[in-house]
């Protein structure tokens, strides 16, 4: 019998090996932390407590920042892909297929492969290639259903905003879980509206025959069977997440060094205006 090499044994190592790039990042932080020691009494204007809390605002205020930004910048690549794209004349039954659920409009692209996502900041839109156009009526209705929740409640502009808070907050392990399961829980009532209108069986066969063609930016895509998906499609309910120790000790530790950090250089500001 082989025996696991270390980095596969359960233990310490497999942890600090997970998070080695949050963790090297923190120390560095609180390297230069523990290496530059301005004067405390340089924030004479203003308690401890108030300092602490301006350089979290300070913090928080810069990631609200380059949130936007990102997001801004995603909705641009993704209206630049989405207009690269080839339409095509819909076949007869995707248009009957459209009608018979009451949808609105859908737009059919060229592609050989099955795929179909929902696109759009302003104004989303459903659109599959031509190849998922033809598939079974039914596994056809299942993606529409699928995708026009996802239009309805504007989940593209939900998918940009929660992809670009988790860019910006890459070093917050938690922020990176809350992310994760927030598309989790977008795709669990997209699918929960799709069994509702035709049922799980064609649910089911629409996750497995979809292609992996993915959505351009932060799109919507109509792929991924994940455990709480397969749950949510048996009947059951989905399994609860929750982040672990580790996640969450992570977070917090680089929270209060990036806080730490801030406040010395507002402190080496203040010196240097005092000076």
């Amino acid at each position: 019998m082989t025996r696991p090499r270390r980095w596969q044994r359960p233990g310490l190592w497999p942890w600090l090996w997970r998070w080695r790039w949050h963790l090297a990042a923190l120390s560095g932080l609180g390297l230069v932390r523990a290496l530059w020691q301005p004067s405390a009494a340089v924030c004479y204007t203003m308690t401890t407590a108030t300092c602490i809390g301006v350089a979290a605002l300070v913090v928080g205020s810069a990631g609200v920042a380059g949130s936007v930004c990102r997001a801004l910048w995603l909705a641009a690549r993704t209206r630049g892909a989405v207009a690269a794209l080839a339409p095509v004349a819909a076949p007869g039954e995707l248009t009957w297929v459209v009608m018979r659920l009451g949808l609105g409009e859908v737009c059919c692209v060229a592609g050989a492969r099955r795929a179909a996502f929902c696109a759009g900041i302003i104004r989303p839109r459903v659109y599959l290639t031509l190849a998922m156009a033809e598939a079974p009526p039914d596994e056809l209705a299942a993606v529409l259903a699928h995708e026009a929740a996802h239009a309805a409640r504007w989940d593209p502009l939900r998918r940009a905003l929660t992809r670009a808070v988790a860019d910006v907050f890459c070093w917050l392990p938690l922020v990176l879980w809350w992310a994760g399961r927030a598309i989790e829980r977008c795709e669990l009532r997209a699918d929960r509206v799709a069994i509702a209108r035709v049922g799980a069986g064609p649910v089911a066969r629409a996750l497995i025959a979809a292609s992996d063609g993915g959505a351009p930016g932060p799109g919507t895509a109509f792929e991924g069977v994940g455990p709480a998906r397969v749950a949510q499609l048996l009947g059951e309910d989905p399994p609860r997440s929750r982040p672990s120790l580790a996640v969450c000790v992570v977070s917090v530790l680089g929270l209060v060094v990036l806080v730490s950090l801030v406040l010395c250089l507002g402190q080496a500001v203040l010196l240097g205006l005092t000076s």
